[in-house]
């Protein structure tokens, strides 16, 4: 397209990068907005389940091992949903940041003068979506950790009744080990795939 006819576009070209600006920032805050769910979800009913068992002073009823438990390992499942909401979430802000750049080469191939070093980003430098030790992955990790948690400590109570308390932990937390490992492959897999 010669540049002469470039204003012809330019409220189209202006107008869609609002909108992928903004689908961009939506990704980000709908992140913060499930972390603060989740994690206000798992600390109720972690305080109430640890406020229910120590109530009973170390007697456990087999009926609170169960509920409680089951609940553990209820939670542990939406905390692999809100993962998979988490990686998503970071396709989608991928997906926009790529777009962006889209339009930012469209201009750069299209102006009078060079502005190509006027921008930190390109297509070549863009964050990749599977990049580790930002803030989208501590969210994700945090997640992780938590539902591992929920998943060992379920475990623990539900095979307490069936095994002694020393087998139940270690298979609870050989559980917890290998969930959080899973997940977080899981999560660069899924991450990496969309590059």
């Amino acid at each position: 397209m010669p540049t002469e006819t470039l204003p012809e576009y330019q409220k189209l070209l202006e107008l869609e990068f609002g909108y992928i600006k903004d689908t961009a920032h939506q990704t980000i805050d709908d992140r913060y907005k499930f972390l603060n769910f989740y994690i206000g979800l798992t600390t109720l009913v972690a305080t109430v389940s640890t406020g229910l068992l120590s109530f009973t002073g170390g007697n456990f009823p087999t009926n609170m091992r169960i509920g409680i438990g089951l609940l553990s390992l209820s939670l542990a499942i939406v905390g692999w949903v809100f993962l998979a909401m988490f990686i998503r979430l970071r396709q989608a802000w991928h997906e926009s940041i790529v777009a962006l750049n889209t339009i930012k080469n469209f201009y750069v191939s299209h102006a009078v003068i060079s502005i190509k070093d006027a921008f930190a980003w390109d297509m070549n430098t863009i964050p990749k979506p599977h990049k580790m030790w930002n803030i989208h992955f501590y969210s994700s990790l945090l997640i992780i950790l938590i539902n591992s948690g929920f998943l060992g400590t379920g475990t623990v109570l539900l095979t307490s009744l069936a095994v002694d308390t020393l087998s139940a932990m270690v298979i609870g937390a050989a559980l917890a080990l290998f969930s959080l490992i899973f997940q977080t492959l899981i999560y660069r897999k899924h991450l990496a795939a969309n590059i």
